[in-house]
């Protein structure tokens, strides 16, 4: 939740047994602005609008002015009565592409706000699929509200708090879902040695560190067969330059230290370099960069690897045992846009297929992996 507003409108509608069953919501409103305040909304939250199928269409071009939306949001026009209201909400509620309802009054034309808001509580306690009221205006829509409020149909002032509520409805509902998850258990035929594994984070933790050089979180990700470019490690530049060759240029070259966590920051990484003079001179002005911004770094080597272009986008994956909450799993975009978007999901193991992609589209990043 981002406001405390968001809290206590959660808390009026959780505990409602009519959750949405997906994100598609389906728009009512007398006024176009209102109704697309309402999809930018959707949007940003990552709600679908509804597709209104066939039927519903040609069945509220019998009822409608002739130019009328002929889509979702339905404008149902600033001269719409009560019955042309309730009469769209039952068409809606009847679409079986349609998740939820949104219904927009704003004080227009000829439909009165308490006797409508009565014909919507009457219609919507037949209803299977939860519909959330938006009515704009002031102190004289008082009464439609209270309606609205004493038979448990969520109301608010404006469409955003109205979209925000139902996407936590659904977030609700997917993690009841969760719940209910029972991972499959993993296959034991095979598993990768890990005495000289556990023999490195020994050694890495008898020196005082949290975490690992590249090399040696490298050595991880080969233990358990996940490919990674072509690497070596050099000790100086005569060996860097062997490696270059014997991985082929271009490659790229990163300060190893203990000392340097982020080596972007300090000038650690060389990048696209073809040839045995720009290897040398990368590493003569890498090793003077890193020597002046962190004095007291302890140069192990350089790291040799493969440049790979055409990169689409870059991921980060991590995981910790918190003291609290145990072992927990982060993933989201990666690169140097991980501190400045600030896009990651954390999530509980163990996780199945269906859990960690439930965990990954809650990020943004995921809608680029989609493509």
């Amino acid at each position: 939740m981002k406001e405390v507003e968001d809290m206590f409108n959660c808390a009026s509608v959780l505990e409602t047994n009519l959750l949405p069953e997906g994100p598609r919501l389906a728009i009512v409103t007398n006024a176009g602005g209102p109704g697309v305040m309402a999809v930018d909304s959707m949007m940003e939250n990552k709600l679908s609008l509804a597709t209104l199928k066939d039927e519903t269409i040609k069945s509220l071009d019998s009822l409608l002015p002739s130019y009328w939306s002929r889509g979702n949001p339905v404008d149902i026009l600033g001269d719409a009565d009560l019955d042309r209201y309730v009469k769209t909400v039952e068409l809606c509620l009847a679409d079986e592409n349609v998740d939820g309802l949104l219904v927009i009054y704003t004080p227009q034309g000829a439909a009165p706000p308490t006797p409508l808001a009565e014909a919507l509580v009457a219609k919507a306690r037949k209803r299977r699929k939860p519909v959330l009221t938006v009515w704009i205006g002031g102190s004289d829509l008082g009464k439609a509200r209270d309606a609205f409020y004493q038979n448990d149909i969520p109301t608010y002032p404006t469409p955003e708090q109205a979209v925000r509520t139902y996407t936590y409805m659904y977030a609700y509902k997917r993690n009841l879902e969760l719940l209910y998850e029972t991972p499959q258990a993993l296959s034991i035929d095979w598993e990768p040695p890990k005495n000289n594994l556990k023999a490195m984070v020994s050694r890495i933790a008898n020196e005082g560190r949290t975490y690992l050089t590249e090399d040696e979180a490298e050595r991880f990700l080969e233990n358990y067969g996940i490919q990674i470019p072509p690497h070596a490690f050099a000790g100086d530049a005569d060996e860097a330059i062997y490696f270059a060759h014997q991985i082929g240029y271009p490659v790229v070259l990163k300060v190893l230290s203990q000392d340097v966590v982020h080596k972007s920051d300090v000038g650690g990484v060389v990048r696209d370099i073809h040839s045995d003079s720009e290897v040398r001179n990368a590493i003569d002005s890498m090793t003077k960069r890193v020597r002046e911004r962190v004095p007291t770094a302890r140069i192990k080597g350089f790291y040799v690897q493969k440049m790979v272009g055409g990169i689409d986008y870059e991921l980060i994956m991590g995981c910790k045992k918190d003291p609290y909450f145990g072992s927990v799993i982060l993933f989201g975009m990666g690169g140097i846009g991980v501190e400045v978007f600030n896009d990651f999901s954390i999530g509980l193991p163990p996780l199945d297929q269906v859990l960690a992609k439930r965990m990954m589209e809650e990020t943004k990043v995921y809608e680029l992996l989609r493509g």
